[in-house]
């Protein structure tokens, strides 16, 4: 997964309504394609929310980017694809990354 500037998403943790609608990003996990740091990014720490998508922002060099609603969750949906998968070889999709 791939952002259009400077980051590489790994995870996405997504907010669920009660009725299971997707609400918005909690945190991200990602690495900064220009310092080459892997950061959770949460509000208020890196995640900000835009009225379209929301912006990361690398905590070690403060590069930034926009990533659009649809981008973000085509991604979360290929990540539960993926975490799927994992899942029936017997690996906890959740041991693989950062911090």
């Amino acid at each position: 997964m791939t952002t259009p500037v400077s980051f590489r998403i790994l995870r996405i943790s997504a907010l669920l309504r009660a009725n299971g609608n997707l609400e918005g990003v909690e945190s991200v996990i990602c690495r900064c394609q220009a310092c080459g740091d892997t950061s959770k990014l949460s509000r208020g720490l890196g995640l900000e929310d835009l009225p379209n998508g929301v912006q990361l922002t690398c905590p070690t060099c403060h590069q930034f980017a926009d990533v659009p609603t649809p981008q973000i969750w085509a991604e979360w949906a290929e990540q539960l694809r993926r975490d799927r998968m994992l899942v029936r070889a017997g690996i906890d999709p959740r041991d693989l990354y950062g911090p």
